[in-house]
């Protein structure tokens, strides 16, 4: 099957990636708009953990279970995948005491398959969404990770809406 594609600076990415990760960015902004008073932070994410609790669990284990096929398609454990994937030593806007606090959450979160720890799920979000606009993510991969946006797509829309 021949796939739509867009020359994008030296890659041609798929047009159905284009439109995911465009979603996200802008799903993205409002979840950061709307929950955490336009400056996300860890800390304001594990705060929100109340709020998220009412929400449908679907999109968070579809997102937990992406997450786990991703570790498993690079053949690592899940805390491996976190550790050096989620939260790079060399990854942008990361302290070690961010490392240290919250990637215990994201784990927790993978592990449970979205059942626990749903603010694990924001905190990947919000390291994946730094990862990407801060240069970490390979554009050229982007293509293999279609699945991964339209799981964070999931849950952005099931917390804004």
């Amino acid at each position: 099957m021949i796939k739509n594609t867009t020359r994008i600076g030296y890659v041609n990415i798929e047009n159905e990636t284009i439109f995911e990760v465009g979603r996200f960015a802008i799903l993205w902004n409002v979840f950061e708009n709307t929950k955490c008073n336009n400056k996300c932070t860890c800390a304001k994410i594990v705060n929100m953990e109340k709020s998220i609790k009412n929400s449908d669990k679907e999109p968070f284990e579809r997102f937990a279970t992406e997450l786990k096929n991703r570790a498993n398609k690079i053949g690592r454990t899940v805390d491996k995948y976190v550790n050096n994937n989620v939260f790079p030593i060399n990854g942008a806007i990361i302290s070690a005491t961010d490392r240290t606090n919250y990637m215990p959450a994201v784990i927790e979160f993978i592990d449970s398959s979205g059942e626990n720890n749903l603010a694990g799920a924001f905190l990947a979000i919000y390291r994946i969404r730094n990862n990407m606009f801060h240069g970490l993510k390979g554009h050229s991969a982007l293509d293999d990770q279609i699945d991964l946006f339209k799981a964070m797509n999931a849950v952005l829309e099931e917390v804004i809406k």
